[in-house]
């Protein structure tokens, strides 16, 4: 079944999965949930769009079948960040099809369909039951710019479930994605500042060797990745499963407060996130 639910441009909502639905780890840090507030000043026009399908008998958990669950907004494409920013979302839940054409979600869930009845007729009745559902969402929006997610948890078969989260901020003018070089003066300096607030936000102590306890971040120690979502008050990062380190240890998120950076903000970004420019 696929439906549409129309919605006006208030605020989406600050589904925000950051419980981080780390299918492996102990890992649960929270952000603070005022962080995911929405501005209600000039939104941009969507509509939510559901995609549920479901392929054998789902009444038990030991019974073999799928759900395919996606929901996300479609943004009004007449404002000029609205392709861009459903090109994203659609690119975050999807993957291209065999000879690398994109796909829709209804294509992509159709598709997901398929693998589940092919594998079925392969091994029978003992297979086990398939489940993915991706959520997508607004964490916040203000005059400039929009941040987005994307969260998503998985079994089609294997040892474990998988899951993940993708943010993205861009601007509404253009709907381009908002680059750590564009925030910051030095990239570098931000780097150092980064891993102070990840050592602090999980509990790491500065002296803590971050190869000895499982994390791989490789020969050049301490990096950041362009999972980021941008609020009035922070940017906030997140890794992923298996970004930084085996699976057990599951995702790691962190913080860095404006407020603790406030030299290092570009004048043009100070100016986008509202914040008063000396």
């Amino acid at each position: 079944m696929m439906t549409t639910t129309k919605i006006s441009s208030f605020v989406y909502g600050s589904l925000i999965c950051f419980a981080f639905i780390s299918c492996g780890g102990e890992s649960t840090n929270e952000v603070d949930p005022m962080d995911s507030l929405i501005s209600t000043v000039d939104s941009i026009a969507f509509t939510t769009e559901k995609i549920e399908l479901k392929e054998g008998v789902c009444d038990k958990p030991d019974q073999s079948c799928i759900t395919v669950n996606f929901e996300y907004p479609v943004f009004a494409e007449t404002h000029s960040a609205g392709t861009p920013l459903n090109t994203w979302i659609r690119d975050q839940i999807t993957t291209p099809d065999e000879k690398g054409n994109v796909r829709s979600q209804k294509e992509f869930a159709e598709y997901l369909i398929t693998l589940f009845k092919n594998d079925k007729n392969a091994i029978g009745d003992d297979m086990m039951p398939w489940s993915v559902e991706n959520i997508a969402g607004i964490n916040f929006e203000n005059k400039g710019l929009i941040s987005l997610y994307v969260s998503g948890s998985s079994y089609t078969g294997g040892a474990h479930p998988n899951s993940f989260t993708s943010y993205g901020s861009f601007y509404k003018s253009n709907g381009k994605k908002i680059t750590i070089s564009e925030i910051v003066k030095d990239s570098v300096a931000f780097v150092k500042i980064c891993e102070k607030h990840f050592r602090s936000f999980n509990g790491i102590s500065p002296e803590t060797d971050l190869t000895e306890q499982g994390f791989e971040f490789g020969d050049e120690g301490f990096i950041i990745n362009t999972n980021f979502y941008i609020s009035d008050r922070s940017i906030t990062f997140l890794y992923n499963n298996y970004e930084i380190g085996p699976y057990i240890m599951g995702s790691w998120a962190f913080s860095v407060p404006f407020a603790d950076i406030q030299e290092q903000l570009t004048s043009d970004f100070k100016a986008l996130i509202e914040i008063p420019i000396n």
